[in-house]
């Protein structure tokens, strides 16, 4: 004779029955929000990939038309105030040969301060003509643009430079040039600024893979972790960076104090 059903056993088997259906209602639930939280991730990247290329394109718009604009003002100094500067030097000479001998005497001392002024003008417009745009970076490229710089950089403050490396076998593109000649300049100029140093040291090499640029000092340095906040503190870093950056490029600053500071340049090949 068949036994009889429990009920008792009937009615948990029911609860148990209930509990797994709500459980899988329970983790289908969890798994439709899971896939809708990667979903919404996924759309967060993609969205942040897209701003990050927006503003890479936007800073590499930014440092051409300002290299662009760069080269016109150099150009307009050159070819304008330059010639003109040269012309009223040669006037002031006419000039003076055509005084008389006892107008000579009295406008003398005037004269050669005038042609003195006119030389230091001339002087210190070449220099920034020069600042904005060397011409030796356009015709012989970066290593001897860069030789150039230091030398300039030496003479004017009275800092060494220890150049080392060679022009790459392989001419970078003139984005690349550029914005590697202006971080050197940039950072010669934080040197003589800031770093109280007497030596800086500059390293141009190449690998197969990238372009590698370090200016090294051997100054005061800064500790990092308390380094004063000033208004617009380290904007002339993050200019260098955006630069770097808008070349795919990558920069970094090593600083300890009384150690000096160091600036590592990669940009791929």
């Amino acid at each position: 004779m068949a036994a009889c059903c429990n009920p008792q056993e009937s009615t948990s088997c029911a609860e148990l029955k209930k509990q797994l259906e709500i459980q899988n209602r329970e983790l289908m639930q969890v798994r439709q929000a899971l896939a809708k939280e990667k979903e919404a991730r996924q759309v967060s990247e993609e969205k942040a990939d897209d701003a990050d290329q927006r503003l890479r394109i936007l800073a590499e718009r930014i440092v051409s038309e300002e290299e662009a604009g760069c080269n016109r003002l150099a150009r307009e100094l050159h070819d304008g105030v330059g010639q003109k500067l040269t012309a009223l030097k040669i006037n002031l000479n006419l000039i003076f040969e055509q005084l008389s001998e006892h107008s000579r005497s009295l406008v003398e001392q005037r004269f050669k301060d005038s042609l003195d002024l006119t030389t230091k003008i001339t002087k210190r417009l070449r220099e920034t003509t020069s600042a904005l745009r060397s011409p030796v970076l356009d015709y012989d490229g970066l290593f001897e643009a860069l030789k150039w710089e230091c030398d300039r950089f030496s003479n004017r403050t009275g800092i060494r430079v220890d150049l080392q490396g060679k022009e790459p076998e392989k001419r970078p593109s003139p984005e690349v040039e550029t914005t590697l000649f202006r971080i050197a300049q940039e950072a010669l100029t934080n040197v003589s600024k800031h770093a109280d140093a007497n030596t800086v040291t500059l390293k141009l090499y190449t690998s197969k893979k990238e372009l590698r640029m370090i200016v090294a000092d051997n100054g005061v340095g800064f500790d990092p972790d308390n380094m004063p906040r000033k208004p617009n503190s380290g904007l002339g870093f993050s200019i260098m960076r955006e630069r770097v950056e808008a070349q795919n490029g990558m920069l970094q600053m090593y600083a300890e104090k009384d150690k000096g500071v160091q600036i590592l340049v990669c940009i791929p090949n």
